[in-house]
């Protein structure tokens, strides 16, 4: 029986120490070369994880480690990118699992360099264009130095040109759709403004009632570039944004629409059709009843509230979608 004993404790000390191997975690922060988060990254800690889950917006990342190593190494899935520290990419695996390691990745040497180049190409482009000479980097020729450059670096005359191509999109594309988006922000507060203030007068006062007409114009306008640019927008996001960095700003531009459209302009802009339309009549012929009117007035009011409570997240998500195209 004592024997027994002693293998049944045996046993459970094995199990217990097995189970203590198991349950090392590294715990880690992965940023870019600006030191913002980069939720983007598609790594692996091999032998360990065939993809880390990394946590939005933080960066951070919570891995189970197989048994108790001392060192591993976190590698790129795909080729876009690369870990520039831990250098090779190699960890030393803290014991005190409250440690937070720090995993920096960016694009590869050559990238980063083709990219540098062909930004200086795209701004030489932009300068000569303001003084009234065309020249087009992605197919005119190459001054003698920089063909010297790409040479001993043996960067490919081709993936220069068409990075030129890319970044001169960009460069067009990124501003058309922050400016699209801070428009029909600027407009929407404007009609919540509008409805707030200018509904209430516009049952007796004609002057109220028109500008809130104009508010509303204005605010169609504004809703209707962004609308009628949405496809526009996600397609030159994925031709002419590298990947992963593509589908990343597409996600957040895609937050935006949902926002924009489904969490305000479908259920609290378009049912107020109706009370305006009893605005608009209180000035005519045929004007509605006084219950009418200020039911009607009172609903629009109501919306002014309802938009407030919802602008908060389309704000944030025109911030976060500034900062993916700014990368």
């Amino acid at each position: 029986m004592t024997a027994c004993r002693l293998t049944l404790a045996a046993l459970a000390v094995a199990l217990s120490l097995t189970t203590q191997a198991q349950a090392l975690v590294l715990r880690g922060r992965v940023v870019d070369l600006d030191g913002k988060p980069a939720t983007d990254a598609r790594l692996q800690i091999v032998g360990h994880a065939p993809r880390l889950a990394i946590r939005t917006p933080s960066g951070e990342f919570e891995q189970p480690l197989a048994g108790e190593p001392a060192q591993v190494e976190i590698a790129v899935i795909d080729g876009s990118l690369e870990v520039l520290y831990p250098l090779d990419g190699r960890v030393a695996v803290p014991r005190d699992e409250s440690v937070i390691v720090t995993v920096v990745v960016d694009k590869h040497e050559r990238a980063s360099i083709n990219e540098l180049l062909a930004a200086r190409l795209v701004r030489l482009e932009a300068a000569l264009d303001a003084n009234g000479v065309r020249y087009d980097a992605a197919r005119d020729s190459l001054s003698r130095a920089l063909e010297q450059i790409m040479g001993r670096l043996d960067l490919d005359e081709a993936s220069l040109r068409r990075s030129v191509t890319f970044q001169r999109e960009q460069a067009a594309t990124a501003p058309e759709i922050l400016r699209t988006v801070d428009t029909y922000l600027r407009e929407l507060k404007d009609l919540r403004d509008g409805f707030r203030h200018f509904a209430p007068l516009a049952v007796r006062e004609r002057a109220a009632l028109d500008a809130l007409q104009m508010a509303m114009q204005e605010y169609s306008a504004a809703f209707t570039a962004l609308s009628d640019n949405r496809r526009a927008f996600a397609s030159k996001i994925l031709e002419y944004w590298p990947a992963p960095r593509d589908e990343v700003v597409a996600g957040k531009l895609a937050d935006v629409y949902l926002e924009a459209v489904e969490n305000i302009h479908e259920p609290l802009i378009l049912p107020l059709n109706p009370p305006l339309i009893v605005l608009q009549r209180a000035h005519g012929d045929q004007r509605p009843g006084r219950d009418e009117i200020a039911a009607a007035a009172a609903e629009i009011v109501a919306a002014a509230a309802d938009i407030d409570r919802r602008l908060p997240a389309l704000e944030q998500r025109a911030r976060e979608l500034h900062d993916a195209l700014g990368r």
